[in-house]
């Protein structure tokens, strides 16, 4: 059978996090700070760990072919995604990740300048591209991909009706920059425009008109309201920042539990509330373009952007099917899902990955995993892993070598 190491994993108290999401998930007492997120992997920032000495990175690197299987060490020589547990309680940044190009060429840019890759002072931490999937475990509000230009002019003109004269004279320069000819060069324009507003989107007058947008439209248009109150909300928090408008030119998405939506490079997004799986190429590449305290560089985040208007699908799992597989949208990694009723069942999985338990427990030769634990399989060929047990198990694994985003 397939062999199986249990892993102990890192959480990262960044201040967007939840208390509470991810501490009741592993059966935990939270302490008050921030979750969130829990990194189960071998990513060097953070590397989930197989023994109190030994990361899951340093483990893969005795043996490669051996652990990973030789068709992944061959395609990788390494791990090739990153599992997340995500917990929001307020919005994460605006952002997009780098395609392979520019995170190649940024990484060696910024390599032969003498930063050191730990350096704060970094945009690009690694040279992969990161594209990744979002998976609801509980209900998740997150922003994803341009709109039609078509669709944000509507929704300016419709706060418009409900600014004062000083207001609409500032919304002004972003209507007419929705007016070019193609969609890539207007949404280029429309984001220069942007950043370009500064203060004379920063007022109070802004949240008030949103609020005000908001209302108006709940009564026959729901899903415009919750752009227009999802953006008051962001303006509160960033009342200096133009970006809060960023659901009224980004998809808004509203996830259920089993529901995914899978982000290319290049998609701008930030997600808002909620708790989720993600999962990623082996990254940390993050280029922020607003609504964070964090370093913003809006020429790097303009320079990663993919400015076709982009509305990714929305993968549903059916909450009674014992097995699922989500779409494979990259090589680097695919996510399943599992579903046990007591008798054992094999689960043949394609080269290295990362089980987490999701609900009750699975029983792996003895080795019993509970709600919120994980652990490393092995990749080597044609060794299926063994379960018992009554359980929902997300499993991580790689991608298929012909795989592509949409």
């Amino acid at each position: 059978m397939a062999e199986l190491r249990r892993l102990r994993n890192e959480i990262r108290h960044y201040d967007w996090g939840c208390p509470d999401s991810i501490p009741k998930f592993l059966g935990r007492r939270g302490d008050g700070r921030p979750c969130a997120e829990m990194w189960m992997g071998a990513h060097a920032a953070a590397p989930s760990r197989i023994a109190p000495e030994t990361g899951l990175g340093e483990f893969i690197a005795s043996d490669p072919a051996r652990i990973l299987g030789k068709e992944t060490a061959r395609r990788f020589g390494e791990l090739p995604f990153l599992f997340k547990l995500l917990a929001a309680k307020k919005p994460l940044s605006l952002q997009a990740h780098p395609g392979e190009a520019q995170a190649r060429a940024g990484f060696e840019r910024e390599s032969s300048s003498g930063l050191e890759q730990s350096d704060s002072r970094r945009l690009y931490s690694d040279p992969r591209h990161k594209p990744e999937m979002l998976c609801a475990l509980a209900p998740f509000t997150a922003l994803c991909g341009f709109r039609e230009p078509g669709e944000i002019a509507r929704l300016l003109t419709r706060l418009c009706e409900h600014a004062p004269e000083d207001l609409c004279r500032a919304l002004a320069p972003l209507e007419r920059s929705l007016r070019m000819k193609t969609a890539e060069e207007t949404l280029r324009g429309f984001m220069s425009e942007l950043f370009s507003s500064g203060q004379a989107l920063a007022s109070s007058d802004l949240t008030t008109a949103l609020e005000a947008a908001s209302r108006f439209e709940k009564a026959d248009r729901f899903e415009e309201a919750e752009a227009f109150d999802l953006a008051a909300g962001l303006a509160r928090l960033w009342p200096k920042d133009p970006t809060a408008l960023a659901p009224l030119f980004l998809n808004v998405f509203s996830l259920d539990a089993g529901e995914a939506i899978f982000l290319k490079p290049g998609a701008p997004h930030a997600y808002l509330s909620g708790f989720a799986l993600e999962i990623m190429a082996n990254s940390d590449n993050v280029l922020r373009g607003g609504l964070s305290s964090k370093k913003i560089e809006p020429g790097a985040f303009m320079e990663a952007l993919d400015f076709a208007p982009y509305r990714p699908e929305i993968a549903r799992r059916d909450p009674l099917a014992e097995n699922f597989r989500y779409p494979d949208f990259c090589r680097e990694f695919s996510l399943s899902f599992f579903r046990g009723s007591g008798g054992e069942r094999l689960l043949s999985l394609d080269g290295p990955a990362i089980c987490l338990v999701a609900s009750g427990a699975a029983d792996a030769g003895g080795e019993v995993l509970r709600k919120g634990e994980s652990a490393f399989v092995h990749g080597s060929e044609k060794r299926p892993l063994s379960l018992r047990g009554d359980y929902g198990l997300y499993v991580a694994s790689v991608g298929r070598p012909e795989a592509g985003a949409p």
